[in-house]
């Protein structure tokens, strides 16, 4: 049986020591990844702080800059294909009167009783009906 003690105490002691060595590697880790955080704020704050000196130092060219940005950006996210003569002069015309052209049936169908109303009650009675 002593053979069997000894094995057992000698694989506790190398799980002991392996869970000893794993716990200090997941702390130097944590310690390392906490360094590497703390320098990457670190200069991010730098950054920023650097950023802003400069856009008060140079407010003008910061403006030019962040509107031709602006810009570019926005050319670039925008889809835009040249528009034909019809296009242009006969199908946006169009379209955008649609609304209006549909609309003035509407306003004349809310507007026709009070015109009823007004105009038919006073040639009734002029006439007697």
């Amino acid at each position: 049986m002593e053979p069997i003690n000894d094995l057992q105490e000698r694989i506790t002691d190398t799980a002991s020591t392996m869970r000893d060595d794993a716990t200090q590697i997941a702390e130097e880790m944590q310690s390392r990844a906490q360094d590497a955080w703390q320098a990457a704020q670190d200069q991010a704050q730098n950054a920023l702080q650097q950023g802003s000196a400069t856009m008060r130092e140079y407010p003008l060219s910061t403006a030019m800059i962040a509107f031709v940005l602006g810009f570019v950006i926005g050319r670039a996210i925008t889809h835009h294909h040249e528009e034909s003569f019809g296009e242009r002069y006969v199908t946006e015309p169009l379209h955008r009167t649609r609304g209006m052209l549909l609309g003035l049936p509407l306003a004349f169908m809310a507007l026709l009783p009070r015109f009823n109303r007004s105009t038919i009650r006073p040639l009734k009675k002029a006439v007697g009906v």
